[in-house]
């Protein structure tokens, strides 16, 4: 395992030596990688072990069906395949990003491991059902086949996956609220969805993850990061006020099976 800090990766001159890494099953690979989240890694650990550059990775071990998506060209805003998108967004994916300074998934242990759990599997998943790259459904449709296949295999709790749904499925939502020709999407809905500073922060940590690994919006946008921090830093002073300042603990929340309907 590699330790915090430090991520190994091959040079120029031992790239002839990198061998192709046979996919596991997808159930099993599952399996292995919800085992391996309960490890509670580091960032740096987990980005190595989710890098297309450590051969016994999980990346490269992926499944089949996963590994298809690295084939599938997307438009302009995107420069990358479906799959190495999610790959960029996983390096780029900063689990303690906080919001106003305030890291909001330091409240006990278990809130922050089991938030982060559903933190980085949502990362991983949130385009996997992007195979058509017109799809402007894809989170929903993300989400529905996160929900009822990846997530149960890989043995996350209740609470877990539906976090984890929920990020998947509003994974755009911050971003759509800071463009302008999405009138519908309004700081408001932001605060309706992401109902504690917690959540709010995965789901803010997910979006500079993915903005930061999108070339076209940054340069379309220079200032699209700031607008994004801007944006849930009124969100977080509107939930906080909402609760009186409370910051309910992840799992006093009482979460319902999400729905899917678009």
């Amino acid at each position: 395992m590699a330790k915090e800090g430090i991520i190994l990766l091959p040079t120029p001159e031992n790239w002839a030596n990198v061998r192709v890494v046979e996919p596991l099953p997808t159930q099993r690979w599952c399996q292995e990688l919800g085992l391996y989240l309960r490890t509670d890694p580091p960032d740096a650990e987990f980005r190595y072990m989710m890098s297309k550059w450590n051969q016994d990775g999980f990346w490269n071990q992926r499944p089949s069906e996963l590994k298809k998506l690295d084939h599938v060209y997307q438009i302009w805003p995107h420069y990358e395949t479906v799959g190495n998108h999610i790959h960029s967004v996983i390096q780029n994916l900063n689990t303690s990003l906080p919001i106003n300074g305030v890291d909001y998934l330091h409240q006990t242990d278990r809130d922050r491991n089991g938030m982060i759990r559903a933190l980085r599997a949502a990362t991983l998943l949130h385009d996997v059902s992007k195979t058509d790259p017109f799809n402007a459904n894809h989170p929903y449709d993300s989400a529905e086949i996160s929900y009822r296949e990846y997530l149960r295999w890989m043995g996350l709790s209740k609470e877990e996956k539906e976090l984890a749904v929920l990020l998947i499925r509003h994974h755009d939502t911050i971003g759509m609220a800071i463009n302008r020709n999405e009138a519908s999407t309004t700081i408001d809905h932001i605060v309706s969805l992401f109902t504690t500073p917690a959540i709010l922060q995965c789901a803010y940590a997910l979006t500079v993850a993915d903005i930061s690994s999108i070339k076209g919006l940054r340069e379309n946008n220079p200032a699209i990061l700031e607008e994004v921090r801007a944006a849930s830093s009124i969100a977080l002073k509107r939930i906080l006020a909402k609760k009186n300042g409370e910051i309910r603990p992840f799992y006093s929340i009482n979460f319902s099976r999400p729905s899917l309907s678009r």
